[in-house]
């Protein structure tokens, strides 16, 4: 495998963009073949962040992309909750706060590693390299609209053992891991899509904290690390995040914690990061000023390197900089050359033949976690287990937001119509007319058996929680009658409605989950 000797290609090696799209106008990656084709064959960038894959076209693509490019391309993509969250029809598993609700502290820890194996097989034998998982953050704040059930746990020993846990189980198979978001992003109450947020912690307070799973990680292996967009005035400046922070980057995580991998940005299109009018050239020199190596999801590949080469022809920035930060790349890329072999890169499906695309095997083992994840948090023996489940039953899913991707209706529908024929199934969007809502709180009056289910997680660029007229229904359902209040996401839901009669947890809307809740409706 050649090494890269030429200024522009080593700076273009820390360059990764985007392929694909599940924001609008939604794209596939096969149909964006062509525009990275185009921009391998001018500039040698170091990697893909990958959205919204169907397999096997998009193993295709990849298979194609990498025998154009000069270097080996590395291939990362959300794998929070499984490769399936990214490459369709792989497996999907719950949001990851569900695995601390499967059993005792051991019972979790074995489930998240065979959790972690078989989503890193998946993602190997597919093209996909890097798992930009798992969420190493404490989901300490309730109103946190970002990480909440993307979080192992609101506790710091506990999020590090499922952490650790992870990272262990995904880098056995070959997997390379990025927890994130560094040095903790689970106690804002902003979303860094949109705007910088900021943790007002005391550095006591983060060690104690935020910082411990980022260490389990780090000593488990953990070969790359994911900044945050937040800044945190206890350890640099307020207004720099910790994405642009040498003392972030360099004196605590290097010095201090002795991390040794790669250091990759959040997304570069999002809010909290870079200053009005600095050009994406001069951000770039800034972050890798900072202590950064990789630049993720970057728009203008020629303006970055082109700018980066300057910078360095002023003395704004070293190209020893340029060669220490590409030398961690390139240790991530000869991973695969020695585990695997030579082709790895062209042809990964042949190391994994045994490996199914989202078998039934993998798939039932998701339901199965999905359903020991279901929690009481609020009993009630007359409602719950429902006391005649063969009688008439009304089951309201409520989803806060709808993306292009969304199916014409959410899988609760057919789980619920499948354990209980004579049930009544309706569903709630933002695009729902309060006259509608109206008329289903009518029809509930009809019901003794009534389920509402509304979706609470987070997501980029949405408000976290119930909408206003949402939280404005559940509330006037729950005064009307007796209710069975199911969160498919957060438990914070109960705290904006305490009073519904029962409240069930499953800690995430995956469809694992949803059919976990009509399972556990049904059988109690």
């Amino acid at each position: 495998m050649n090494f890269p000797t030429h200024l522009r290609d080593k700076i273009a090696q820390l360059l990764f963009v985007r392929i694909g799209s599940n924001m609008p106008p939604a794209k596939r990656v096969n149909e964006d073949e062509a525009r990275i084709l185009g921009l391998i064959q001018d500039w040698a960038i170091g990697g893909l962040c990958l959205f919204n894959g169907q397999y096997p076209a998009a193993s295709e693509t990849l298979k194609q992309l990498q025998k154009a490019a000069k270097f080996p391309l590395l291939v990362g993509t959300d794998m929070e909750r499984g490769v399936g969250q990214q490459m369709r029809p792989a497996t999907v598993f719950p949001h990851v706060m569900a695995f601390q609700a499967m059993g005792t502290a051991d019972e979790a820890v074995a489930l998240v590693m065979e959790f972690g194996r078989m989503g890193a097989r998946e993602a190997l034998s597919m093209g996909v390299h890097i798992a930009f998982a798992p969420v190493a953050d404490v989901s300490r704040n309730p109103k946190n609209p970002i990480i909440a059930t993307r979080a192992f746990s609101t506790s710091p020993d506990e999020a590090g053992r499922l952490v650790e846990a992870f990272i262990r189980s995904s880098r056995a198979e070959g997997l390379l891991t990025c927890p994130k978001h560094f040095p903790g992003h689970g106690n804002t109450d902003q979303d860094s899509h949109e705007e910088l947020a900021q943790v007002s912690a005391s550095r006591e307070e983060l060690a104690f904290f935020d910082l411990p799973p980022f260490q389990k990680a780090f000593d488990a292996g953990a070969e790359l690390v994911m900044t945050a967009h937040v800044a945190f005035p206890a350890l640099d400046d307020p207004k720099t995040p910790a994405t642009a922070s040498f003392p972030i980057l360099v004196n605590l995580l290097r010095h201090e914690m002795g991390f040794t991998g790669a250091v990759i940005t959040d997304s570069l299109l999002m809010g909290g990061i870079g200053p009005d009018g600095q050009s994406e050239a001069e951000m770039t020199v800034m972050l890798l000023n900072a202590g950064v190596d990789i630049l993720l999801d970057v728009r203008d590949v020629a303006e970055i390197v082109l700018g980066v080469e300057q910078a360095i022809a002023e003395g704004r920035l070293s190209e020893a900089r340029i060669d220490e930060a590409l030398a961690r790349v390139w240790r991530l890329k000869t991973h695969f050359i020695d585990k695997f072999g030579a082709d790895f890169y062209e042809n990964p499906a042949t190391y994994f033949p045994d490996v199914e695309i989202g078998s039934a095997h993998a798939q039932d083992r998701a339901d199965e976690m999905a359903v020991r994840a279901v929690q009481v948090l609020k009993p009630n023996a007359d409602f719950f287990p429902l006391p005649h489940p063969e009688a008439p039953m009304l089951v309201v899913l409520m989803k806060p937001f709808s993306t292009p991707l969304d199916p014409t209706e959410q899988p609760l529908a057919d789980a619920i119509r499948a354990q209980f024929p004579r049930a009544r199934y309706e569903e709630v969007s933002e695009l729902t007319h309060p006259a509608e809502l109206d008329a289903i709180l009518e029809v509930a009056a009809k019901y003794q058996q009534v389920v509402v289910a509304p979706i609470v997680k987070p997501a980029a660029w949405h408000r976290f929680g119930l909408k206003p007229h949402h939280q404005a229904f559940v509330e006037a359902i729950v005064r009307q009658q007796p209710v069975v209040l199911a969160s498919l996401g957060s438990p914070q839901l109960f705290a904006m409605v305490p009073e519904a009669t029962v409240h069930l947890c499953a800690f995430s809307d995956m469809a694992p989950s949803q059919r976990a809740l009509a399972k556990v409706l049904a059988t109690g």
